[in-house]
Order: C-alpha cells, then sequence, then structure tokens
C-alpha cells in the first residue's frame, strides 16, 4: 500500500498549476470546479482545492519530492533561486542527503532530495 495523493488549498488555482508544473512536471488532469487534478509520470495525485484564505501549515511541515541525484537537487535549487521562488531551507549537501526546501505560492513547502543511499 502506498499514499496516492496530497489536497492543498490554495487562493490561485491557475498559479498553483503553474508552480507545480513548471517545476515538478506535473500536469492538470481535470477540473471539478474549484478542485484541479494533477498527475505526473508517477501515480502519485497532487489535488489543489480553491480556497480564499487557505490555512498556513506548521513551520516544520512539509512534503518531498525526490530527484535522481545531488546534481538534479542542485540544478533544480539554482533554476528556482534564480526565478525569485522563496526558499525556506537552504540547499545542503551532508553524509546522507542532499536537500533544500522551497515554497510553493501559498506558502506549503516542498522538500526536493537525493537519499545517498536507498532505505
Amino acid at each position: 500500500m502506498d499514499i496516492t495523493h496530497l489536497h492543498l488549498n490554495v487562493r490561485d488555482l491557475v498559479a498553483s498549476s503553474a508552480f507545480y508544473a513548471r517545476w515538478f512536471g506535473l500536469e492538470v488532469r481535470r477540473k471539478e470546479g474549484d478542485v484541479w487534478f494533477l498527475c505526473g509520470d508517477q501515480k502519485f495525485l497532487l489535488v489543489l482545492l480553491k480556497d480564499a484564505n487557505p490555512q498556513p501549515s506548521p513551520a516544520w511541515a512539509h512534503f518531498g519530492v525526490a530527484r535522481e541525484n545531488a546534481g538534479q537537487v542542485l540544478e533544480l535549487h539554482d533554476a528556482m533561486l534564480g526565478a525569485g521562488v522563496s526558499m525556506t531551507r537552504p540547499y545542503a549537501q551532508g553524509d546522507t542527503l542532499t536537500s533544500f526546501r522551497a515554497a510553493d505560492p501559498d506558502g506549503h513547502v516542498v522538500e526536493v532530495y537525493w537519499l545517498h543511499q536507498p532505505l
């Protein structure tokens, strides 16, 4: 069994879906009024619900997007930083993890990471 979807409340469906399309390759697959469904090439589903006043997540809350190596993490970090995406945790390469955290347009935090050794 796997976790298969994440639901986020967002102010602007167009801006949020554009963020996830640009940086993570997700595409809007279905629109049902104020609920949009995005998918990539995996089986994971990101559900965006329009909300005029989405509540902020706790500072520690985030979800992750794995990359295949440290170079891919750094490349995406540099591109996002150059485009003015808000970084909530700087790029860091440790003994077991390479990662950074960035915020989407509503402040939802995404950790981009590579585990040096599989679990």
